[in-house]
């Protein structure tokens, strides 16, 4: 598939870092915080300051203590926490001056920590982020043999391939893509691939998920996480949206024609006779927000309740039909799955109400109406809320 040695995949023996944002197990504010300040910057803030060396003893300490309570383990993670802050010091400062990018200073110190441990763990591959603040290539620094690069693409565009060079929030991806792929040994992705907002907003990212599989083959990626509905069931397209990208992993040039036939084959075996309705839902999906223009994204945005231009009279067909093909199904296992998915109609209905507020409203109302209603389906189907709670995003 890629140019580069294949990583080993997460297990408990294999994998021994906590995955990702390690930097707060790593090294603990609560433990350190009180008596040793300057170990952050002199401010209870969530990143640790890395050109401290006694934060890179505590850490290597750490990494160490991790590695010998997995002897086989083969990938561990020093990476960023999940906060858009960093350390301010003068000496921080210095180093992302110097490099041009906020990487500067975590490349460096993960560097360091992979050249102390390289001798006693040969086959050890380091893992950290270039996400957010840190995911453009530093000037200088260049990861090393042991390093893995997991370039994040957290802020682009998912109705445009990511190779698309029309889009804007595609271009700059593409352009730290290309750097990072020339320096790397290790390189892999940090794919997101539903609407964190809220899981059961439709979300029309199928017709790229092709593209941008073969395009990170093609940069010799190594592996893809690609994260989705962290909660659990899926009230949206999920389920097909994972099998496509498993799919895909295994091979990133399947032709169109590959594709589209994997998505039929899924529909029809996952929603029985009547899977048609789902193909046609999805068809009007990616036709309708291509006719709106603009960006789909993965979180952020005004997320909450996207509206793909589903009208009033759309939605009563797609009702109709969705009732013809809960008839036609063959088992409960089907009628289930149907049923999961209908929360996306119901919440395209919703989308509808929000965007017309200021048209009619009454439709303010409907509108919450809605939500509860479509809450009342989803909690006994297991399908859980999306995790910002307070816009109740369903």
């Amino acid at each position: 598939m890629t140019k580069r040695k294949m990583m080993a995949m997460q297990t408990d023996e294999l994998y021994c870092g906590g995955f990702v944002h390690t930097l707060s197990g790593l090294i603990s504010i609560d433990k350190y915080y009180d008596e040793h300040p300057e170990y952050f910057s002199g401010r209870k803030d969530w990143q640790p300051c890395l050109t401290n060396p006694e934060v890179f003893q505590i850490v290597l300490a750490s990494v160490r203590e991790r590695l010998e309570q997995y002897p086989n383990a083969k990938l561990i993670s020093i990476s960023q926490n999940d906060y858009p802050t960093q350390c301010t010091c003068e000496n921080c400062l210095k180093v992302d001056a110097e490099e041009g990018s906020r990487a500067g200073a975590m490349l460096r110190f993960v560097n360091a920590i992979a050249e102390a441990i390289a001798e006693d763990y040969p086959d050890v591959v380091i893992d950290t982020l270039a996400y957010q603040n840190t995911r453009a290539l530093p000037l200088i620094t260049r990861p090393r043999e042991n390093v893995q690069i997991r370039l994040c693409a957290i802020e682009c565009c998912y109705m445009h391939s990511i190779d698309d060079p029309n889009c804007k929030r595609n271009r700059s991806f593409m352009e730290d893509l290309k750097a990072w792929s020339e320096v790397s040994e290790h390189l892999a992705i940090w794919e997101y691939t539903t609407n964190f907002d809220s899981y059961c907003s439709l979300h029309p990212n199928l017709e790229v998920l092709n593209d941008n599989m073969e395009t990170y083959a093609q940069y010799g990626v190594d592996s893809i996480f690609c994260e989705a509905n962290a909660k659990g069931v899926s009230g949206e397209f999920g389920v097909l949206k994972a099998y496509l990208l498993s799919k895909l992993q295994w091979d990133p040039y399947m032709t169109e024609e590959e594709y589209q036939y994997h998505i039929n084959d899924f529909l029809e075996c996952y929603y029985g006779p009547g899977w048609q309705v789902m193909r046609d839902l999805l068809d009007d999906l990616t036709s309708n927000a291509l006719e709106q223009g603009g960006h789909v994204v993965a979180v952020g945005d005004r997320q909450f309740y996207p509206y793909y231009g589903f009208e009033p009279e759309d939605l009563e067909k797609i009702k109709a039909d969705w009732a013809e093909a809960r008839e036609l199904a063959l088992d409960d296992a089907q009628r289930l799955h149907l049923d999961r998915s209908y929360v996306s109609v119901l919440m395209a209905e919703a989308s509808y109400y929000f965007y017309h507020m200021f048209d009619d409203p009454s439709n303010k109302q409907k509108f919450y109406d809605m939500i509860e209603y479509v809450k009342g389906i989803a909690i006994p189907l297991g399908i859980p809320h999306s995790y910002d709670s307070e816009m109740t995003a369903w």
